[in-house]
Formats: C-alpha cells, sequence, structure tokens
C-alpha cells in the first residue's frame, strides 16, 4: 500500500511535528474488483496506540463509502 509505506517512512517527522504519539488505519470491506470483490479486512499501524490508558488524547475517526460492490468501512485512530 502507498499509504503505508509513506506513513511508516514519514512517521518520525509527522510524531515530531504534530506531537503524534500513534497511528491506527483500517478498510472493512468488500475490496477488489467487481469480477472479483471479497470481503477482507487491511489495516496497518504504527506508534504508541493504548486505547485504554489516561495519559494519551485519542482522536477516532469512522466513516463509509459506497461502491459497486457495496461498502467500505474506514476507521482511524490518532493517539497524541
Amino acid at each position: 500500500m502507498i499509504l503505508n509505506d509513506f506513513v511508516v517512512e514519514n512517521f518520525s517527522l509527522i510524531s515530531s511535528n504534530f506531537n503524534v504519539k500513534g497511528f491506527y488505519f483500517c478498510v472493512k470491506g468488500k475490496i477488489g474488483l467487481s469480477g472479483n470483490a471479497k470481503k477482507k479486512k487491511l489495516f496497518f499501524k504504527k506508534g504508541l496506540l493504548k486505547v485504554s490508558s489516561k495519559n494519551f488524547k485519542i482522536d477516532n475517526q469512522r466513516f463509509y463509502i459506497k461502491t459497486n460492490c457495496g461498502s467500505l468501512g474506514i476507521n482511524t485512530i490518532l493517539t497524541y
């Protein structure tokens, strides 16, 4: 994934400039072209992602994208 490579390579720059401790990105749903759309889950994470910790602030965003094959659920979590 291009986004995964970008975040992994630039995480130290992003975390120092924006005080980000961790990043999580997840896509769930029918991923693929119309002929071979299978239900899949793709995710990657980088840094500290202790969701239950009181020492971190958490920004969680969820949204859905409609496609020809169905819908995709996207979840992002940012800890700082």
